[in-house]
């Protein structure tokens, strides 16, 4: 299980809710808008976003899965977002359990 960024098409009624969207079973269209997607279910957990600052805000704001008990940083969704947009939903390092956005986003180079 983990989060993957997915470029998609704007427009469809879903893209525009406020909450997590994982209860739709939506095609994946591909377009110019970021949107975070959950990959065991291979479903969308966030709106689509134009922009990629947007959508690390909306991220930052709106915790889900192991991010509610950890928060993740805007700072930090932002660098997994434009950096590798893909990451487990958790990582194990020396004994300490953290979120995998913010594992792949803090040790990917050039992320």
């Amino acid at each position: 299980m983990g989060r993957e960024l997915k470029r998609v098409a704007p427009g469809s009624e879903w893209q525009q809710q406020i909450g997590p969207v994982m209860e739709e079973d939506p095609e994946y269209e591909e377009g110019d808008w970021y949107q975070m997607w959950q990959t065991v279910s291979d479903k969308p957990y966030t709106p689509a976003f134009e922009t990629p600052e947007e959508l690390a805000r909306w991220c930052a704001d709106h915790p889900w899965g192991m991010e509610v008990d950890e928060p993740v940083s805007y700072e930090t969704w932002l660098r997994f977002i434009t950096g590798p947009g893909w990451a487990p939903s958790m990582m194990g390092t020396a004994g300490n359990v953290v979120s995998g956005v913010e594992y792949m986003a803090n040790e990917t180079p050039n992320a």
